[in-house]
């Protein structure tokens, strides 16, 4: 990245800090990746072809061999970016992520549910204090569990490290089988600061 000051010209491969004149950092503007540039991290993809099944009692992770190839866009640079399901942090910051999930819950019973969350590196437990923060689907409502719970899906914000990345992990319990449709399933996210 270069500015120019009073005709000369700075380069710098790192990203700038711009301070006050107490050391108080007013903004961060990173290399490549300034506010309001466009080429701001950021990705959309949706999973294809059909129903997708998943094995019980254990976490899945939505790759392309469970929600078929993946579509989509991203901006991203440096071989980091979005592949296989995973979104590889091209810098480090936080990032907001989300997806949604087009579900079918085969017998409608109430034990049938479903838990969705966010893994970094793979992993469970990224949250503060280390908790596994993942939400429960298709367990109680009408006839049960209900054959088509209300659009599973899932946020949150997570600070990854370059190189670092996040997918989706689905849990299935034992009682009965779900799937998902790859068509109508996406994941999205972008880089917040």
């Amino acid at each position: 990245m270069a500015i120019t000051v009073s005709g000369s010209t700075i380069n710098s491969n790192s990203d700038w800090t711009l301070r006050s004149n107490t050391s108080t950092t007013v903004e961060t503007i990173r290399n490549n990746y300034a506010q309001g540039n466009q080429n701001t991290p950021a990705f959309c993809y949706h999973g294809n072809g059909g129903w997708r099944y998943f094995s019980t009692n254990t976490w899945n992770v939505m790759d392309n061999g469970r929600m078929g190839t993946w579509n989509g866009f991203q901006r991203a640079s440096g071989g980091y970016g979005f592949t296989n399901g995973r979104y590889y942090a091209p810098v480090t910051g936080y990032y907001y992520f989300h997806c949604d999930f087009y579900q079918y819950n085969n017998d409608g019973g109430t034990n049938n549910y479903t838990h969705l969350l966010f893994g970094r590196n793979n992993g469970n437990g990224w949250a503060v204090g280390g908790r596994t923060p993942y939400i429960i689907h298709g367990h109680g409502g009408p006839r049960g569990g209900a054959q088509y719970p209300h659009g599973p899906n899932i946020s949150a914000v997570m600070r990854l490290t370059q190189g670092q990345y996040c997918n989706i992990r689905i849990y299935h319990s034992s009682s009965g089988q779900a799937r998902y449709h790859g068509n109508h399933s996406f994941f999205c996210g972008h880089l917040l600061d």
